[in-house]
């Protein structure tokens, strides 16, 4: 007799390969309609394999919303996406601006004793995106939209569907459901959205200025904390003091990390616009955005953070200056820094000569990498599961293998250990072609010959992404970061843009790319 467990466990397996399939089609389909289907699946199947998992796994904690409720909850859903379907309907190009000035919002929701950090305004905009992108094509105004970035759609696509094949295995299926249906699947669909987005000179102004202000209010809020010394929402994840005595802010992100993180991208798009602009009080207006960011960022605490942004900046400088020079000094500069801190601990304050100052000053990263290895060891070729590296984690270090007592984390905090110690070399290799045609997307058409908005947001965009994927080394949460699938969107978008500039005539107006004038030109 099959155990009802292992019943519902092939269940929710199938319906993450459904939820993962339909996410596939809405990139690799062979028209916008067909694309469209797949969008709209994604829709109705990813909140259905959700609602399975939390009842199937939380029953008891299920009566704490009455029906009522949650039927209020999700007519008062459904009406808000009809509203924002129907403005993008009308005005197409505010999906990515609204898009932008969500992505740092989170809701936090009860669910299961537990409660869930949900990025719903976000959740909300895709939906209605979704909604309108698919009203448009059927009725066949949208036009056929550019696929440039062929690898990469299918290295996104056999990636996901790998990842929900291999939870079928996995010891925590609900991590895998969760990761599949609250981050892979919508933000594939973000993605989307955003490499069909259509780019002119105020769109690009508009996409900056939302980036901006989200940034700066996040760090006046992070001010605020500051002051007061206390949050103004409960932390997740890692808790600041874990590790260190001192307070670290973390504005609406619920961690200091993902805060520092956010900052640093913003403040490497403003550093690419003030590195190519040719007006004085656009340089002084840039200094001043990014002394406050800095101060924001500096009050994080966030180490890998700190690391993230000077990656972006070396990568920033690469493509604005000769880049040869840049990284031998670059290599230099490394080499003498870890020479540095091997010779004198004391002095650096970093201790790597022994397991325990390593723990100490790696924040707890150490035992998870190490963790994380031996958890690859075990399995090589196919891994424990999507999902399963926190519940595997536990279960050896608590069984006495660790020695640094009881870990205070079990998340995985570099993104590809995650995936080798989950999915082993078979979903290590599909991970590294897709971050292979992601890093081949955002460079594509990348260089510093000549200085219009399309050029440099380009550049911007290439700088961002870095810090995104190096932060993701020290913190993980790569593909969890609805920034970073924006970004590579916009990457793909961004490279349609024809290098000829100026001489728009009314036929290349009606045109799906549009040419945007010169910085010099552009109105401020």
């Amino acid at each position: 007799m099959i155990a009802p467990l292992a019943v519902a466990h092939v269940v929710e397996t199938l319906g993450l390969l459904l939820v993962a399939t339909a996410a596939s089609f809405s990139l690799l389909g062979g028209n916008a309609r067909l694309r469209s289907i797949g969008s709209l699946a994604v829709l109705v199947l990813a909140p259905a394999v959700l609602a399975g998992s939390v009842i199937g796994d939380n029953e008891s904690s299920l009566p704490q919303y009455s029906p009522a409720l949650l039927a209020a909850g999700a007519v008062l859903g459904l009406a808000a996406v009809g509203c924002v379907a129907a403005i993008f309907t009308r005005w197409p190009s505010l999906v990515l601006p609204v898009a932008l000035a969500t992505v740092a919002f989170r809701v936090p929701i009860p669910i299961g004793g537990e409660s869930v950090k949900l990025l719903l305004p976000l959740y909300v905009a895709i939906a209605a995106a979704v909604l309108a992108r698919g009203w448009r094509d059927w009725r066949g105004v949208g036009g056929e939209h550019p696929r440039p970035a062929k690898l990469l759609d299918v290295a996104i696509a056999a990636f996901i569907v790998l990842y929900a094949l291999q939870s079928a295995y996995s010891s925590d299926v609900n991590v895998a459901t969760q990761n599949l249906c609250f981050f892979y699947a919508p933000f594939v669909l973000l993605y989307s959205l955003a490499a069909d987005v259509k780019w002119n000179a105020r769109l690009l102004r508009t996409c900056l200025a939302t980036l901006v202000g989200v940034a700066l209010l996040l760090v006046f809020v992070g001010f605020i904390e500051f002051a007061r010394g206390e949050y103004l929402v409960r932390p997740g994840g890692i808790r600041p003091n874990d590790f260190d005595p001192y307070f670290r802010v973390q504005s609406l992100f619920f961690d200091p990390n993902i805060f520092g993180r956010f900052v640093a991208v913003v403040m490497l798009v403003v550093a690419a616009v003030m590195l190519f602009t040719r007006r004085t009080a656009r340089v002084l207006l840039c200094a001043l955005v990014l002394a406050l960011l800095w101060a924001g960022l500096v009050l994080s605490l966030s180490q890998s953070s700190f690391a993230a942004l000077l990656a972006g900046l070396i990568a920033l400088a690469c493509m604005r200056w000769r880049a040869k020079p840049i990284l031998v000094a670059t290599a230099v500069a490394l080499v003498a820094g870890v020479v540095f801190v091997g010779a004198f601990p004391s002095v650096s304050g970093i201790d790597i000569t022994s397991e325990r100052g390593a723990e100490t000053s790696t924040s707890g990263r150490f035992d998870l990498v190490t963790g994380g290895l031996e958890l690859w060891g075990d399995r090589p070729i196919v891994g424990h599961g999507s999902g399963s590296f926190a519940d595997q984690f536990s279960n050896r270090r608590l069984a006495g293998e660790s020695a640094f007592g009881r870990p205070t984390t079990t998340k995985s905090h570099t993104a590809p250990l995650t995936v080798a110690a989950e999915q082993g070399v078979v979903g290590l290799i599909a991970f590294l072609a897709m971050i292979y045609a992601a890093f081949a997307a955002v460079f594509r058409r990348v260089g510093r010959e000549d200085e219009r908005p399309g050029v440099v947001a380009r550049i911007a965009v290439a700088a961002a992404f870095v810090a995104i994927f190096v932060h993701s080394l020290a913190y993980a949460a790569l593909l969890e970061d609805p920034l970073m699938w924006t970004m590579l969107g916009a990457a793909v978008s961004l490279a349609l843009i024809p290098r000829a500039n100026g001489g728009v005539t009314d036929d290349q107006r009606s045109e799906r790319i549009e040419s945007i004038p010169d910085v010099a030109e552009a109105p401020a």
